[in-house]
């Protein structure tokens, strides 16, 4: 019996989960054949594992955090064909 696979390109995509996108706050060695991304830089404190916010863990950092965020964990659910999220507004 093997494990399910991934697909390769899913690994590829943009998170769904806004606060997962700030993928550019990375470094990385541009090229030149590329443009230029914007940084962005995350505001507010990382969660403490030990004491975890009410709601959606991520909600304190999340630019795009609503009252929902802070009050209900989101659950995991599709998005996209083979693609999930636990994120009550993923891609906004």
């Amino acid at each position: 019996m093997s494990a399910p696979r991934r697909h390769a390109p899913a690994a590829r995509r943009p998170p769904a989960r806004p606060c997962r996108r700030p993928g550019s706050a990375f470094p990385r060695i541009h090229d030149g054949t590329a443009p230029r991304r914007e940084r962005i830089v995350l505001a507010g404190d990382v969660p403490s594992p030990v004491a975890k916010p009410s709601g959606c863990a991520f909600h304190p950092r999340c630019p795009h955090a609503r009252d929902l965020c802070k009050l209900e964990r989101p659950r995991l659910r599709e998005i996209a064909p083979a693609r999930q999220a636990a994120c009550h507004f993923p891609q906004t």
